[in-house]
């Protein structure tokens, strides 16, 4: 095979694999969006449901990348880590739950309650002796 055929097959190979990988990202993207979508509706039909429940553990999900902020706080810009909860109650055993940062910080482990959710979207956790008019830390 000649030199100038090779360059002339790496020359058409090219395009068509870039063609393939944009095509082969945006259809991972579609499906994603779908996924996304579809457990959004599940949710929004669930029933709403409060049980009695304790929070058995914690974590923090941390992402890391980007360019430091600055100070000595170790903190990146736009940093932005991801708060669970598990909950165990009678009723369905453990769940885990996307919290708020502030709600995260706000529970500890072992704290018993009434939990409220609707389908997998965490909606609070009331300790008994909580302030009854205190203000649902999901709506900030």
């Amino acid at each position: 095979m000649e030199l100038t055929a090779l360059l002339e097959m790496i020359g058409t190979a090219i395009p068509i694999l870039l063609i393939v990988v944009a095509v082969a990202f945006v259809g991972m993207l579609a499906a994603a969006a779908a996924a996304s979508i579809h457990q959004f509706k599940r949710n929004n039909a669930a029933p709403v449901q409060t049980v009695d429940a304790r929070l058995i553990s914690r974590r923090v999900k941390l992402h890391t990348g980007g360019r430091p902020a600055g100070g000595l706080t170790g903190q990146v810009a736009g940093q932005a880590d991801t708060y669970y909860a598990t909950f165990e109650t009678a009723e369905a055993g453990r769940m885990e739950f996307y919290l708020q940062q502030s709600e995260y910080t706000r529970l500890k482990e072992g704290d018993r309650g009434k939990l409220t959710f609707q389908g997998s979207r965490y909606l609070g956790f009331a300790r008994p002796g909580d302030p009854p008019d205190a203000p649902d830390p999901q709506s900030r």
